[in-house]
């Protein structure tokens, strides 16, 4: 399986299970060079979150520190302007990491992300990626 592939586990495995998160983000860079017991840290402190088609996943200009990883569906990675005007970067897949150069300068997120497709994602709160 590549690691663009929809991360669902065959087994029927609960995605609220901190196991099945770290087996998720060991799909994503950087966190697949992480060790296990670190990815498990931070699949502990994460959530799962589902979003339909259209839905603004995460807001340009948002402080909150939190890290997105796409596990299944795409989203547009854009920055919406003021008049509404909307200019795409990419479109994000399985494995996309959403949200780290915030962690690391403490500005704003400059893009937004929005669900393409039916999308969920691992969300990683700044506190857990404090604890490295």
């Amino acid at each position: 399986m590549s690691s663009r592939e929809p991360f669902l586990n065959a087994t029927g495995a609960d995605p609220g299970d901190p196991q099945w998160r770290a087996d998720a983000l060991g799909r994503a860079p950087p966190f697949r060079f992480w060790p296990a017991p670190s990815r498990l840290r931070l699949a502990r402190a994460a959530t799962v979150a589902t979003h339909a088609p259209g839905a603004l996943v995460v807001a340009g200009g948002a402080t909150n520190g939190v890290v997105t990883v796409i596990v299944h569906g795409s989203a547009l990675t854009c920055h919406t302007g003021s008049e509404g005007r909307r200019v795409t970067f990419k479109i994000a897949s399985v494995a996309s990491v959403h949200g780290l150069i915030p962690l690391v300068d403490g500005k704003e997120l400059t893009n937004d992300l929005i669900a393409l497709d039916p999308l969920r994602v691992i969300r990683i709160p700044r506190g857990a990626t404090r604890s490295w």
